[in-house]
């Protein structure tokens, strides 16, 4: 399990699930160790993995993340933008509304599956009390009917509102944003559907007051260009357009170019840094420091070892550089 790593934690929950039987046999072997806490400790794990509560939520858990590691792989990605990680988002949401109306069905599937992993006991639903508030007491009447209204459809649905919340609810903001490249106007003609993301960026726009005439201007420029030669990305846009003439529109193509989709890449740079400054590296200057940084991390750039021997031999030292 990584801290970091989202990824990681993926593929971790779904390699568990799968070496499922090897790892409960080995526990139940390390029961029969002479060490006292050995085998104190094999005999805890075992039976909690062997626990109705915990297989079912271990098969819920991994359906649902085997249908998000894709995309958390893509949101990872170094020039990913916000139209590509909406398209996305978008592609797995709707995969969790099919889920969610055909509950019953899904999760038949998954009680199923997981009567063939119990390897000892049966499934059995947590004996349900009616003073204690604080138990899960869920009334059913059978064990698939219980675990699936206290784990599965809780945890569905707790999934897609956080799906929605992080990123659906700003696409509609962000898909007006993106009319703007020349590329996408010939889907939106009318100067009302680009005022909601100036109003939302209202305070840092340079005159907001004139940005219905620009939007006229900016619709009229690109009318008669060809779709082939309209650029189709916003920092294309932004190299074929005039600050002056166009202040907003290009402060807005501004916000959608430098906008980050996640941190993956400013988190890549400090675990670089994390592996490069290290206890026996403390003395390790800037400059140094900036350029293994560098080196590490654009490794995909061709480098010159002639010229870097050149410029190293050129340097003032004691002793001549001598090859």
């Amino acid at each position: 399990m990584c801290e970091t790593r989202w990824v990681d934690r993926h593929e971790s929950l779904i390699r568990f699930k799968e070496l499922y039987k090897a790892i409960y046999y080995a526990l139940k072997k390390l029961e029969e160790c002479s060490n006292i806490e050995t085998s104190r400790t094999a005999f805890q794990l075992s039976n909690s993995i062997n626990n109705s509560v915990f297989i079912i939520a271990l098969h819920v858990i991994e359906k649902f993340f085997s249908l998000t590691l894709p995309l958390s792989t893509a949101l990872q990605k170094v020039n990913i933008d916000l139209s590509y990680c909406y398209e996305r988002v978008t592609d797995v949401y709707q995969i969790f509304k099919e889920i969610r109306e055909n509950g019953d069905d899904e999760f038949k599937q998954i009680f199923s599956n997981v009567e063939e992993s119990m390897l000892e006991g049966i499934i059995e639903a947590p004996r349900t009390v009616g003073r204690h508030t604080a138990r899960n007491n869920i009334p059913s009447d059978s064990p698939e009917q219980y675990y699936k209204r206290s784990i599965f459809l809780p945890f569905l649905d707790h999934f897609i509102c956080q799906l929605q919340d992080r990123f659906t609810n700003h696409h509609h903001v962000m898909a007006k944003l993106q009319s703007l490249i020349p590329n996408f106007l010939k889907t939106t003609t009318d100067i009302k559907d680009f005022q909601e993301v100036a109003l939302f960026y209202k305070d840092i726009l340079p005159n907001y007051e004139t940005f219905d005439a620009e939007i006229k201007i900016w619709l009229a420029k690109w009318k008669n260009v060809s779709d082939r030669d309209r650029p189709t990305t916003s920092l294309t846009t932004l190299s074929a357009m005039s600050y002056d003439f166009f202040p907003n529109i290009h402060s807005l193509l501004t916000i959608m170019a430098t906008l980050p989709v996640t941190t993956a890449t400013a988190e890549r740079s400090f675990s670089t840094l994390r592996r490069l400054k290290t206890y026996l590296r403390n003395n390790m200057g800037e400059t140094r420091l900036t350029g293994l940084a560098l080196l590490n991390i654009y490794r995909n750039v061709d480098l010159n070892v002639e010229e870097i021997i050149d410029r190293f031999a050129m340097l003032p030292r004691k002793w001549d550089f001598i090859l």
